[in-house]
């Protein structure tokens, strides 16, 4: 609890805590430390991209049953459309990871 609250003035400290908090299985808590932090980060700056690269790769990881796929999905192309994304950056690569499985491939027309 201790470490959270410092965190909550570091963005830093935020992200790492997230991550070892997602490496540790819980992913509920990393998952609300990466949206605090994606919410409080300039849109398109490197740490908001990687703080919603995170999320939804912990989104990826609590959707065993698929109830989260579609969420997943919808964030995914809302990323995508962003004018700074990149897919050859290191967090678009990783989201570009999780684009076939939450994005299908639209009817050919």
């Amino acid at each position: 609890a201790a470490a959270e609250r410092a965190a909550e003035h570091t963005p830093a400290a935020t992200s790492l805590l997230a991550e070892s908090l997602h490496l540790a299985g819980e992913h509920e808590r990393a998952f609300s430390l990466l949206r605090d932090l994606a919410t409080s980060t300039a849109a398109g700056s490197p740490r908001w991209w990687h703080a919603w690269t995170r999320m939804l790769e912990t989104l990826h990881t609590m959707n065993d049953d698929g109830s989260r796929s579609e969420q997943i999905g919808v964030h995914l192309r809302r990323l995508r459309a962003q004018p700074t994304f990149d897919e050859r950056s290191p967090a678009g690569m990783r989201l570009m990871a999780l684009v076939d499985r939450y994005s299908p491939a639209p009817d050919p027309p």
